[in-house]
């Protein structure tokens, strides 16, 4: 009997120490470690963009895979005005460009100025194109935008037929370029058109329109991006190149030339004798 009791007594502490164990590694609820996922959002650009929408763009995809480029650019013009993209507007922009359709060139690039005000590219089209038809008033608008995003415009072009226009835009033009004048008080397009405006003789005039010679680097990166757009055949912008390196080049000699050539008219001026009057 005792053999019998000391071996449920040895079971039962080995029950014991067995069930002590457990709860030792076993964590409680409130010590278990919780695994935690961390909240990603998935990126969907167009998530928010109706059906109809976003199938407009697909048809002009496919249009312009099929080399349907006039469907495309109709197709891609409507998506463009549905979705406030600039990439979609841009490129609208190029293929109009590309098929030579003046229209949807002054559209898109309208689009993408207003979209995207730091698109100097897309302003300087757009002024561009409104002063080629003589729709000055709205040309104002996009010739600062392409000014103050450091694109290569002349805003004396703004000045073509001044007589003509209307007081209103006189008056807008005028306020333009003084605004031009006096935030870029060192850049030699603000003074020309300046001077123009005012009409300055002389000198004076000689002087803006020496610094108006050079074409500036600016014209290499237009160059380089027509040329890679298919716009400009590869040997017109070869010579176009050597234009800009030449106006480059040249623009300080003109410089040097213009004052000694003013020098020496002035002595020859001064050095003049007066005409006697007989009394």
């Amino acid at each position: 009997m005792r053999s019998l009791h000391y071996i449920f007594v040895l079971l039962a502490l080995t029950l014991s120490g067995c069930a002590s164990v457990d709860l030792a590694e076993t964590p409680s609820e409130t010590e278990r470690a919780v695994p935690t996922v961390a909240n990603v959002k998935p990126s969907h650009p167009y998530a928010d963009i109706p059906g109809e929408h976003l199938a407009t763009l697909l048809q002009a995809e496919f249009a312009i895979r099929e080399r349907d480029l006039d469907a495309g650019l109709t197709h891609l013009m409507a998506a463009s005005q549905a979705i406030p993209d600039p990439s979609i507007a841009r490129r609208a922009l190029q293929l109009a460009q590309y098929i030579r359709n003046p229209d949807a060139t002054l559209e898109m690039a309208m689009r993408v100025s207003n979209l995207d005000p730091s698109d100097g590219n897309a302003a300087t089209l757009a002024a561009a194109v409104f002063i080629e038809r003589g729709d000055i008033a709205r040309a104002l608008r996009y010739s600062r935008r392409a000014f103050d995003a450091g694109s290569d415009i002349n805003p004396a072009a703004l000045l073509n037929d001044y007589g003509g226009q209307t007081p209103e835009t006189q008056a807008a033009t005028r306020n333009l370029l003084e605004a031009l004048e006096s935030d870029y008080p060192n850049d030699a397009r603000s003074l020309f058109a300046i001077a123009l405006l005012f009409h300055m003789k002389g000198r004076s005039r000689m002087l803006f329109t020496l610094s108006l010679a050079q074409a500036g680097e600016f014209g290499f990166v237009l160059i380089g991006f027509t040329v890679q757009q298919h716009v400009l055949p590869t040997a017109l912008s070869q010579q176009l190149l050597l234009v800009v390196a030449l106006s480059i080049l040249i623009t300080p000699a003109l410089f040097i030339a213009y004052d000694l050539l003013s020098r020496r008219v002035n002595e020859a001026v001064a050095d003049e004798p007066e005409d006697e009057v007989d009394a």
